[in-house]
């Protein structure tokens, strides 16, 4: 075959057989001092499923990992050691092959920190966090602030290791906040910590509206917790679309917190529709789809799928269950078999 013909018939095959289009996400939010890291690879086709995948890594010039089997699961991911990446963001270049076969390469951003004590991490590869280097399950719950006097002792000896107070967000108050703060540390519990109301989140706005005094508020907030052992992450907004609480909005806000601390996780609880558009603003998904008694509870599945379609595993997701009832618009809590199907 002459030259020319070669060129245009490669150049035919390469147009019918483009790479493979694939994401490579770190399997952590960031790392400190681990040894390895881990980058998942996802919407990679089903009929790769049985193939022989293997991967290398670079960075830079730098091969991290070279022909490496990539480990089946939940999803599919491979690790590399972290020894060497520097502190801050790093790009890495992933090389993936099926059977022998190119696939084509992607980059991704991974990023390693300084370490911190009661650092809070995102696990997107089990959808948990990771606090103080160990899997976290929540068993938390809602409740008023100031928070009762003995509150925080009675449900630990019931197994809850969570709260979440609706608070005001007043300097004026941020006492009573440090005592919930502080008792809540004594017993080994965290406090999934409230900025609804100076974050524009969807609950009852600060008094004071303007703009710029929330954000001064906001950053007090912030800055004053960042630190403590209880925090486990920022809640900064309830159903937004609800609401009329813009992505532009609660992103605004988001950037604020992320950059005053670095080290715990944003969280939204989230329409199911929506979950797309918050997306940028929040680091770990919520969603609490009650049903009891009005609807099935197999229906949450439906809630759970929508959400976890939209944004995961980028955004790992909790499901809040309905584990009351008896007031406000629940006439009755859930059966134990309706709370299982929920679950």
């Amino acid at each position: 075959m002459a030259p020319l013909a070669r060129s245009i018939l490669l150049a035919t095959l390469l147009a019918v057989t483009p790479a493979l289009a694939y994401e490579a996400l770190s399997v952590r939010s960031f790392s400190m001092s681990e040894a390895e890291g881990g980058l998942l690879l996802h919407d990679l086709p089903e009929d790769l499923d049985e193939a022989d995948l293997r991967a290398d890594i670079t960075i830079g010039l730098r091969e991290l990992v070279h022909d490496l089997a990539i480990t089946r699961g939940r999803l599919p991911w491979i690790a590399f050691p972290t020894a060497g990446l520097p502190l801050g963001d790093s790009e890495l270049t992933v090389n993936l092959r099926a059977d022998g076969r190119d696939l084509g390469s992607v980059t991704t951003v991974v990023t390693r920190r300084p370490v911190r004590a009661n650092a809070v991490q995102v696990d997107r590869l089990g959808g948990d966090l990771v606090v103080d280097g160990l899997p976290f399950f929540p068993c938390g719950f809602y409740c008023d602030s100031p928070v009762q006097a003995t509150l925080a002792e009675e449900v630990v000896a019931r197994g809850f290791n969570l709260m979440s107070p609706y608070q005001s967000n007043d300097p004026v108050t941020v006492d009573e906040r440090r005592q919930t703060m502080d008792r809540a540390a004594e017993l080994g519990m965290k406090v999934h910590f409230q900025l609804l109301r100076v974050a524009g989140g969807g609950s009852s706005p600060a008094p004071d509206t303007s703009a710029a005094r929330r954000r001064a508020w906001l950053r007090a907030e912030v800055e004053s917790f960042r630190h403590h052992p209880a925090l486990l992450a920022w809640y900064i907004s309830e159903e937004p679309a609800g609401h009329g609480v813009t992505p532009e909005e609660l992103e605004a806000a988001a950037a604020i917190v992320r950059q005053l601390d670095p080290y715990h996780p944003v969280t939204i609880f989230v329409n199911p529709g929506a979950s797309a558009r918050y997306a940028g603003a929040m680091d770990l998904a919520m969603t609490d789809p009650y049903p009891t008694p009005d609807t099935p509870s197999g229906d949450v599945a439906g809630a759970v799928r929508t959400v976890r379609d939209a944004v995961a595993p980028r955004v790992p997701l909790w499901l809040v269950p309905q584990a009351f009832g008896g007031n406000q618009w629940w006439s009755r809590e859930p059966t134990a078999t309706e709370l299982r199907l929920m679950t």
